[in-house]
């Protein structure tokens, strides 16, 4: 079995047990002479752009790399100008910024395990307009878990004044224990409607009345200053309002994101339930000055889901979500990277797919939902097991058009790995202009040579770093072979064009680029994590 099969099915085992630990790479310990001085600090922080740590105008992208050093992490934060990633200061855009546990201000120490920067978000927890860095340590203190929060300024990433939380601090949780992992998956939005984001946190792995890997989402407030750890919760399938009951191996929180799906103004966070490799779900929660509300699970089996629901297997395992219709109400793709795992009795690993559920009056809604496959008409490439087809998911305006596009990494599909992006219109995911279009090492313009290990495409995302209207798609190949190093890992960028990601142009950046902290080493898979990065 090669390589790339054996990460996947690692992947598919750890959905089994519901406590996956998402491997990434890293670099050797930066200096204090790393993190030089803004050459033109904006005067303030307030741009509007999202991911915007230094209120430019241009948003940043930080990349974990969790394996550094044998799993001590690490995490690059990567600065955004009109002409992409910038890793050498020029104009307002700074150095490439790293962290680890052993950077001078970082709290903690670097250990073996911890998996700093397995997870990593920009958002804006304390209001002030520059966005902040979230990095999540699923490994630290034997798996309990930790997550820190860096602020934003105009002068870029600070590591002074840090904020951090675990588990035991999060009011209603069952406490910190081994093998929990807070931090492996994180998202944000505004759940309080107080014009400031909140973090949320899925923790797949949670145990909840003895019962393993249930599950669960810890909640925690932002405001002025920062996070407000005593107005956190956790939320679990037996919280009030929710419905449904904890279940072992649920997996209520393996994955979280947030949008407006029923146009209310208010900020819903939607949820993922693996059960294995049973089916899955995925339900929507609001804040409500009562506590929190939710709607019925989503499953493979309700009325209006397209798909042969025996074919589900972890529905609910990617989300991400967006305004694919413009109709003022966000949808949700929900991937499934496992679809199709019981096709063959012996194969733990699969072909994946996606399913459009668009945003109504009343929520998220099985009407009109939309499935997708590499076996979609209009869809370049060819379904397989193996391919792992949504293994990563991001979604944003990559055209000129009003709508949210969706972005789709296959990382098991031939030519070592694939990227597709399907446009958004009004009547949902489209193949039209370049919707459809398939990205890997082979495209003309797109940097390296395909090798069947690369695993292009196994975290995707969309930044706004060229442009306040338009998005940039940046894609991890994490075993990326670096000269005679192996799977050393890259990350590659499409600028942007009026059609939508352009690969004319298309840079690639490894550890040896100029300007990027550390050097190139085997299997440190530069570039990788879990899905997508902040």
């Amino acid at each position: 079995m090669h390589q790339r099969q054996m990460t996947t099915r690692r992947t598919m085992v750890s959905l089994i047990a519901l406590a996956g630990v998402i491997t990434a790479i890293g670099l050797a310990p930066a200096t204090a002479t790393d993190h030089q001085a803004d050459p033109r600090p904006a005067a303030r922080c307030s741009s509007g752009v999202p991911g915007d740590v230094n209120g430019d105008g241009f948003a940043e992208i930080a990349v974990g790399e969790p394996g550094n050093a044998k799993d001590r992490g690490s995490v690059h934060v990567f600065y955004g100008q009109r002409s992409g990633l910038v890793t050498n200061a020029t104009g307002s855009a700074r150095n490439d910024h790293y962290l680890t546990q052993d950077t001078r201000g970082v709290p903690g120490k670097a250990e073996t395990g911890d998996a700093f920067g397995t997870s990593t978000l920009l958002a804006d927890v304390n209001g002030d307009g520059c966005a902040d860095l979230a990095v999540g340590s699923p490994g630290e203190n034997a798996g309990t878990g930790w997550v820190q929060v860096f602020f934003g300024s105009p002068t870029g990433l600070k590591t002074t004044g840090t904020q951090s939380f675990t588990l035991s601090q999060i009011p209603g949780s069952p406490g910190s224990a081994r093998d929990q992992e807070l931090g492996d998956e994180l998202a944000a939005g505004d759940l309080d409607g107080d014009g400031i984001d909140d973090l949320m946190a899925g923790i797949a792995g949670l145990r909840v009345d003895g019962k393993d890997a249930a599950g669960g989402v810890a909640v925690v407030y932002g405001g002025p200053s920062g996070l407000q750890l005593t107005r956190s919760a956790m939320l679990t399938r037996d919280t009030p309002g929710i419905p449904g009951e904890s279940g072992k191996y649920v997996g209520f929180g393996a994955a979280v994101a947030t949008g407006d799906f029923d146009g209310d103004g208010s900020t819903e966070l939607a949820i993922g339930s693996t059960n294995g490799l049973s089916g899955g779900t995925v339900q929507t929660v609001e804040r409500t000055p009562d506590g929190f509300t939710g709607n019925e699970p989503i499953s493979p089996h309700s009325v209006g889901m397209p798909g042969q629901a025996d074919r589900f297997c972890a529905f609910g395992f990617v989300l991400a979500s967006g305004d694919v219709h413009g109709d003022g109400r966000d949808d949700l793709a929900v991937g499934d990277p496992a679809f199709g795992c019981h096709d063959e009795p012996d194969v733990d690993y699969a072909m994946g797919s996606v399913v459009l559920l668009a945003g109504s009056k009343d929520g998220l809604t099985t009407s009109n939902s939309q499935l997708w496959t590499q076996d979609s008409p209009g869809v370049a490439g060819t379904a397989r097991l193996g391919n792992v087809f949504s293994e990563a998911l991001a979604m944003a305006p990559l055209d000129e058009g009003p709508t949210a596009d969706l972005v789709i990494g296959a990382p098991g599909d031939t030519d070592g790995g694939s990227v597709t992006v399907l446009l958004g219109g009004p009547d949902g995911l489209t193949t039209e202009g370049i919707g459809g279009t398939r990205f890997t090492q082979a495209t003309l313009g797109i940097p390296g040579t395909p090798e069947s290990e690369d695993a292009f495409g196994e975290v995707v995302t969309t930044p706004h770093l060229q442009s306040r209207t338009q998005a940039t798609l940046v894609i991890g190949v994490p075993r990326e072979d670096v000269g005679s190093i192996r799977s050393a890992g890259a990350i590659t960028q499409l600028p942007i064009s009026a059609d939508g990601p352009n690969p004319r142009g298309a840079k690639t950046f490894t550890a040896n680029t100029s300007g990027v902290q550390g050097k190139t080493g085997t299997d440190e898979r530069f570039g990788g994590g879990p899905r997508r990065w902040g």
